[in-house]
């Protein structure tokens, strides 16, 4: 059995980012960090963290057409899908009709040639680009920039940038 790891995750703010592009540690906000237990490859993951980009998983753990749910520095998690084509795609997990953390384990596929996940529970439609829920006007879930990185290992990692869109 695979013994837990920790994981001390600070509030971030400029000195934070200069003391990490230094190589540095952020023990300044310590008091500040939450604590985060890991046991193995599980299907919620949280690495190491940076501002902009956040190493999400290791490329290798995707299998195109599923998804990966993860928990982000802010406790927010998102769900990270690898299409066919190769591309990688994150969104909100959170459904928003019945607000469960359930779109990871949707079911990928297109409608109309745009790449979709169907919540499991209620069988909305939303699309991977944009979050807009297609099932249903006005509605839909936040979209993350997603990248594949080569990081000098190797592992290539599956990493999440910033908000490309935003649903309210």
């Amino acid at each position: 059995m695979t013994q837990p790891r920790k994981h001390y995750i600070p509030d971030w703010d400029a000195e934070d980012t200069a003391a990490w592009e230094a190589g540095g540690k952020h023990s300044r906000n310590a008091r500040n960090a939450r604590c985060i237990d890991h046991i193995g490859d599980c299907a919620m993951t949280l690495l190491e963290t940076r501002p902009d980009w956040i190493d999400a998983c290791p490329a290798s753990t995707l299998i195109p057409g599923r998804g990966v749910a993860v928990l982000m520095p802010n406790g927010r998690q998102a769900a990270v899908f690898l299409l066919p084509d190769g591309s990688v795609h994150a969104l909100c997990n959170i459904d928003p009709f019945n607000g469960a953390a359930v779109l990871s384990r949707g079911i990928v596929g297109d409608r109309l040639g745009e790449p979709t996940v169907a919540s499991p529970l209620l069988k909305q439609v939303f699309s991977l680009r944009t979050g807009q829920c297609l099932d249903r006007d006005g509605l839909g879930v936040t979209v993350y920039d997603a990248r594949i990185v080569d990081t000098g290992t190797q592992q290539a990692m599956v990493q999440i940038g910033p908000v490309r869109a935003r649903w309210t």
